[in-house]
């Protein structure tokens, strides 16, 4: 779970940080801040939600969007 959990804040992060290149708006001490309690929320939101022997079961809730033209 954390391997995946990790990567889907580093794909967040990357974009947060690609965004901000012009303008440098926000720290990099603020994004990794972020990526941090962004991991640790994560772990604890789909901690009773991960099933391993069964990755189908839970995936609904543990479905990230943050494009609003994603399907719903």
């Amino acid at each position: 779970m954390l391997e995946e959990i990790e990567s889907a804040v580093t794909f967040l992060t990357r974009l947060i940080a690609k965004s901000n290149e012009s303008s440098d708006v926000i720290t990099r001490e603020t994004i990794d801040s972020f990526s941090r309690k962004l991991c640790q929320l994560l772990e604890e939101k789909f901690r009773n939600h991960w099933f391993p022997e069964k990755p189908m079961k839970g995936q609904a809730f543990r479905c990230i969007r943050f494009n609003e033209n994603s399907r719903r």
